[in-house]
């Protein structure tokens, strides 16, 4: 090796020496920037995921209180007495209401014992025309307290086709006077 040869040697060593000594500073670093990119993309899809959870839970908690307004909505109260007259009354109207030109008789059975209160058995018998019979039965299942209706029967009148006969069987309910008791009992 020659003198003006051994400046050119050593810078490259050093050029060697700096290299290698600069990898070895900047490779973990890159290694660390590569998994903490790794780790960045990772958290952005569970961010992700968390956000399409979090709309899908806001629109089924918007769809539950839609039901849950609506189901408000539909709730008829449940007397705490027969009120027979009242009823009855409330039968008449509906009949009246709309200046039907329907006969009709109201007949009450027997109070029974319900599963979870007291029902009053009512037969409504009604003629007129098929569309007044259509709208009594509405109106009875519009009236302002819980009402089931059980069966309706409607058949043409032998004597008169344009009318019909309609027997309406419906359980009007109203709250069992014993519950309250028994409910004191079980506290």
């Amino acid at each position: 090796m020659t003198r003006d040869r051994l400046p050119l040697v050593v810078s490259g060593l050093m050029i060697v020496l700096l290299a290698g000594s600069g990898l070895a500073v900047v490779y973990p670093s890159f290694k660390e920037m590569h998994r903490i990119n790794l780790e960045m993309v990772s958290l952005q899809n569970q961010a992700k995921q968390a956000e399409t959870r979090a709309k899908v839970t806001e629109s089924l908690a918007d769809e539950l209180n839609r039901w849950t307004r609506r189901l408000e909505e539909e709730l008829k109260p449940v007397p705490d007495s027969p009120d027979m007259a009242g009823l009855i009354r409330e039968l008449g109207r509906a009949f009246s209401d709309h200046g039907d030109e329907t006969s009709q008789t109201i007949t009450t059975g027997d109070v029974q014992q319900g599963e979870d209160s007291m029902l009053l058995p009512i037969i409504v018998e009604s003629k007129g025309s098929f569309e007044n019979v259509f709208n009594l039965i509405h109106r009875i299942e519009g009236l302002d307290r819980l009402i089931r209706v059980r069966r309706v029967t409607i058949k043409q009148d032998d004597r008169e086709p344009q009318l019909v006969d309609a027997t309406l069987q419906i359980d009007a309910y109203f709250a069992d006077p014993n519950e309250d008791e028994a409910g004191d009992t079980d506290r």
